[in-house]
């Protein structure tokens, strides 16, 4: 293995997420006191701290998705699942930035919100320049990916303060804690992320400002 080998002559070998030097680990055990851990940083002078306030969330809950449209971030159990917290009374909405990697995978996941009759609660944003701002004027960053290193954007909205609902894989565990800074659920079930939602949606104002303080912190 030619990657390998290249590994073996470095003296120090560095990757950007937990997930991945342990996955390195694995694969090459030899570099075992090789091995660093250096995390991607955040500009804190652009994610700046929203204010927060004790006070209960707004109806309807304002989520906020980042990343590219593709299957590797599961946006279709995104989809059931806010179908799912509607017909069960959680008012939601879904706003999804980022460029269109596959068209097919797209258009596969508006026909589930199609489906669903919940277009009107689900906004595509594209590429925005104003990643920031737009944080700030939602409750949640919700990241249902079945795959992540170690994701800036949850990093990105942790320095806004804003509360993240992630997939329990990779360093998400590790990064958003268990409520410390938001929720985890496992991946690729929609019943699961609605509860996750419908939970944070619940959640009482002190709770709420905790996390935030928690996450820019």
């Amino acid at each position: 293995h030619i990657k390998g080998q290249l590994h073996r002559r470095a003296s120090a070998v560095v990757a950007n997420s937990h997930c991945h030097t342990e996955w390195l680990r694995t694969q090459f055990p030899f570099l075992d006191k090789k091995l660093h851990t250096v995390l991607n940083g955040v500009d804190l002078r652009l994610f700046k701290p929203r204010t927060v306030t004790e006070t209960a969330l707004p109806v309807p809950l304002r989520l906020l998705g980042l990343g590219r449209v593709a299957p590797v971030k599961n946006l279709s159990t995104l989809a059931r699942a806010a179908s799912i917290c509607i017909a069960e009374g959680i008012d939601v909405t879904v706003d999804w930035v980022g460029r269109t990697e596959v068209q097919q995978y797209r258009d596969e996941v508006q026909a589930l919100i199609h489906a669903a009759g919940i277009g009107d609660r689900w906004r595509w944003l594209g590429e925005r320049a104003d990643v920031p701002s737009v944080m700030l004027s939602h409750d949640a960053l919700v990241l249902p990916s079945w795959y992540e290193g170690l994701p800036n954007v949850v990093c990105e909205a942790f320095a806004v303060g804003l509360p993240v609902l992630a997939s329990a894989v990779s360093d998400n565990t590790w990064l958003v804690g268990d409520g410390e800074r938001g929720l985890t659920f496992p991946p690729g079930n929609p019943k699961a992320l609605a509860a996750t939602i419908a939970s944070f949606a619940r959640l009482p104002p002190s709770s709420l400002l905790r996390m935030s303080k928690s996450a820019r912190s």
